[in-house]
């Protein structure tokens, strides 16, 4: 914070608590895409921010409540106790602690959803801004047992039959705390390809990559966060009372999904199997995602929901435009997909979950962020615009100059990424950066707004033109969510 927050007769700060990403599998506090720097010095903001436990840690499932503790998601009870622990103390640094908004991004982002959906965290947060959370299913109680245990058996912390008794005595879990961490990370490895097969045999491609995420308890975690949004309920009353609900994303929101997963040949064999060398042939190295795969998913997507599937007309919905000259095994389908991943998990989600709360006069704000990742030659090698971390399949999507917007990019503008980490930005970049904080630092201090809300429906678009952020609104993929509520097809992909 300022150093002059403290002073005596000094106005109170308002407050954002903010929530880390990384697939509830890593990140910290101490990472350089959330210094939250900027927001202090140049918003006059208190950040708080808080560790929680990750992966295996902050998801492990046991089978029984023993002596009083959860069955799981340690990680958010952590979480909870960081949000308490900075509601009654966050006066000592004369922070406003009757106004604390709650943010986060990615699975950050996803974690506050969880949070606006338990009423046992509503004291600690008044208003929510989400950048980015994906709408991914979570784990059953079913799922979690079986890689668990099989976990545990593993270690030799257990046995199929004695796997309850040494539960309960405790056995199992001193076990479990005497595993060093280099033996535990190569057996979660291992066991973890079950969360995949559980997604397969599920025909929920997205939920691959959620290896050790939340595990649904019915208790500690009560359900999906969107599908307890879309129930109203106790959430609606906690809109209610909030200055602001903000929820972005990303234009191209699923283009480093897309190029992750069928950028891995082992799931993409896992996937397809004896199907995959006649899909990826000779020649085809460099296409990310070929037409018969696009089709493939499409129709076990469409045909396990339904006996009849919708009727979609090329791209101006969901289909794939072939090629003619090179073939139908040549065509790339990766903006196709990237589409289909988009409406799907982002898009179209947000028009479906937050549809009981149209027309209630809400300050709720759906946008959609179209602006590319700050520096020059963003993701080539050894290039001045890389930012850290970076991974290489998300090149394409943060290439700047092609309106790009893809997973919590938001988020690296709001923290100012780019800038704390001395890479070098034009002069739009750098105002586009500013007028974005400004935005969202407005609405966390009780500014006005310049954003609509959500009571037509609309997204409203943020963009970069002529050196200056851009606001507008529209309706993205209007003529794709159609489909999808006729197959009601979301948390089932």
């Amino acid at each position: 914070m300022k150093k002059d927050a403290l002073a005596d007769g000094a106005d109170a700060r308002s407050v954002l608590s903010w929530i880390h990403g990384g697939t509830f599998n890593y990140g910290g506090v101490d990472v350089i895409y959330e210094d939250p720097s900027h927001l202090v010095d140049e918003q006059d903001l208190i950040v708080a921010k808080m560790n929680y436990r990750l992966g295996p840690f902050g998801n492990w499932w046991f089978d029984a409540e023993i002596n009083g503790n959860a069955q799981t998601g340690f990680g958010f009870l952590d979480q909870r106790m960081g949000l308490q622990f900075i509601h009654e103390n966050i006066a000592k640094f004369n922070g406003d602690n009757t106004k604390i908004t709650l943010g986060g991004g990615s699975a950050g982002g996803y974690s506050v959803l969880y949070h606006l959906t338990h009423v046992d965290s509503h004291a600690f947060f008044k208003n929510v801004l989400v950048i980015g959370p994906p709408n991914i299913k979570w784990w059953s109680a079913e799922e979690a047992s079986q890689v668990y245990s099989s976990m545990a058996v593993v270690l030799g912390c257990s046995t199929a039959e004695t796997f309850l008794t040494d539960l309960s005595t405790g056995d199992l879990l001193t076990c479990l705390q005497a595993v060093p961490i280099e033996t535990l990370g190569a057996v979660a490895d291992q066991v973890g390809l079950l969360f995949a097969q559980f997604s397969l045999t599920k025909g929920l491609f997205s939920q691959i990559e959620g290896a050790f995420g939340p595990n649904i308890d019915g208790i500690t975690v009560v359900d999906d966060p969107l599908t307890l949004m879309a129930a109203g309920g106790d959430v609606l009353t906690k809109i209610q009372g909030a200055d602001f609900y903000v929820h972005e994303n990303g234009l191209n929101e699923a283009r480093s999904m897309t190029e992750s997963l069928f950028g891995s040949e082992t799931l993409m064999r896992l996937i397809f199997n004896d199907t995959y060398d006649s899909i990826w042939v000779e020649g085809t190295e460099d296409i990310v995602v070929p037409y018969l795969a696009h089709n493939g998913i499409m129709d076990q997507w469409f045909l396990s929901r339904t006996e009849t599937p919708p009727t979609y007309n090329g791209l101006d919905q969901l289909g794939c435009e072939v090629d003619t000259e090179a073939g139908v095994m040549f065509t790339e389908c990766k903006d196709a997909m990237e589409k289909l991943i988009t409406s799907l998990i982002w898009t179209c989600s947000v028009k479906h979950f937050l549809t009981p709360y149209l027309g209630q006069g809400l300050n709720i704000y759906a946008t959609q962020l179209m602006v590319g990742y700050p520096g020059p030659d963003a993701g080539a090698t050894g290039a001045k615009g890389q930012l850290e971390p970076f991974l290489p399949q998300m090149r394409d999507c943060y290439m700047r100059g092609q309106d790009k917007s893809c997973h919590i990019v938001g988020q690296a503008y709001f923290f100012g990424e780019a800038e704390t980490q001395g890479i070098d930005m034009t002069d739009d970049e750098l105002a586009f950066g500013l007028q974005y904080r400004t935005l969202y630092a407005g609405l966390i201090k009780g500014d006005a707004t310049a954003m609509s809300s959500y009571d037509a429906g609309m997204m409203n678009d943020i963009g970069l033109a002529d050196g200056a952020m851009t606001l507008g609104d529209s309706d993205p993929f209007a003529n794709v969510c159609p489909l999808y509520d006729e197959v009601d097809g979301y948390l089932n992909f």
